[in-house]
């Protein structure tokens, strides 16, 4: 008796885990569509773009831009969350690393990489300080979802716990970005 109840309780936990896919999103997630470009530290960076329309607040959208390497394996990746689906000028908060007071709609943003082939974390970077990330939507094509527009973003490496990769440097600034996308769903 005690297995089958055990067992039942497996089942009911796994079911409800299944049951709500969370809004952050890695890119492997993600369909890509369109690319982005800057240069990080002085050398040129390149970037595939993925954007879902977020199912929590309508308006937003979960946008992420993805450096992959030669071997198309991911190595570093911005995740912007809860971005409005408007033209302006947007300053995200840091995404919170740990336990975060911030209020659940507000805009994030995180910086990560990516080690072996893609699939292991690496190092977490926060923003330097207040405004230290802007994102600009230029343009938007309401009717294909399609958007255009710039970024800029000084990053800090987080080692609250652990450093995964003791080559990555410790600022990465991110100079004269842009990207094109469009949300796919």
């Amino acid at each position: 008796m005690k297995k089958h109840l055990l067992f039942f309780i497996f089942i009911v936990f796994w079911l409800q885990a299944c049951k709500e896919k969370p809004e952050y999103l890695y890119a492997i997630d993600l369909e890509t569509w369109g690319d982005a470009s800057a240069t990080k530290n002085g050398l040129p960076w390149t970037a595939t773009c993925g954007a879902i329309t977020s199912n929590m607040y309508p308006g937003k959208f979960v946008f992420t831009l993805s450096n992959l390497n030669s071997t198309n394996y991911l190595r570093g990746q911005f995740s912007f969350r809860y971005v409005p689906f408007k033209q302006g000028v947007y300053f995200p908060l840091d995404y919170p690393t740990e336990f975060g007071t911030l209020p659940d709609s507000a805009m994030t943003v995180g910086f990560s990489t990516f080690l072996d082939d893609g699939d292991v974390a690496g190092d977490q970077y926060v923003m330097l300080g207040d405004s230290a990330v802007v994102l600009f939507i230029d343009k938007i094509d309401p009717q294909t979802k399609e958007f255009w527009g710039r970024f800029s973003a000084t990053m800090i490496k987080y080692i609250e716990h652990q450093e995964w990769d003791p080559n990555s440097p410790d600022t990465l600034v991110f100079e004269n970005g842009v990207y094109y996308s469009k949300i796919t769903r």
